[in-house]
């Protein structure tokens, strides 16, 4: 074991000085790295758990805060689409952005207008009805009138 770390700590200092030991690192295992970080730990008198559990804190705050960030662009893409698809719909109906106070006006008009046209085919349908109430009534009285006057 204490190979393994001499070696593990010969491969790092090599590699931050710059020195080749590319064949050397061939031999390396898994278990030689886990336990110069276990020894790595125990030196700095740190748990191999808390470090790790506040690795684990660390990486989900990072995780969080990246999704939130992709989330709010996201939104803002959203909306940007939305907005130039409503306003280039606008614009093929003949309703541009500028013109919002006329556009208003003109469709103030056109409810006023159907009001006007709804009123007026109620009045027109109650005055049918009406002409032809009378006609049956005086068709009645008519026929009244001529049994009577008959005898």
């Amino acid at each position: 074991m204490a190979k393994t770390l001499t070696l593990v700590k010969l491969l790092i200092q090599n590699k931050m000085l710059g020195r080749g030991t590319a064949d050397r690192s061939k031999h390396l295992d898994s278990r030689a790295l886990v336990l110069f970080r276990q020894a790595r730990c125990r030196k700095c008198r740190v748990d191999p758990q808390t470090m790790t559990e506040v690795l684990a804190t660390e990486v989900r705050g990072v995780v969080v805060e990246t999704l939130a960030e992709q989330q709010r662009l996201w939104r803002e893409d959203v909306d940007a689409v939305v907005l130039k698809a409503v306003a280039n719909t606008l614009a093929s109906f003949g309703l541009e952005e500028d013109d919002r106070s006329e556009s208003r006006a003109d469709l103030l008009y056109l409810r006023r207008w159907r009001r006007s046209i709804e009123q007026a085919q109620s009045y027109a349908f109650k005055a049918v009805i009406t002409v032809i109430v009378t006609g049956a009534v005086g068709a009645v009285w008519l026929g009244i009138k001529a049994v009577t006057l008959g005898k």
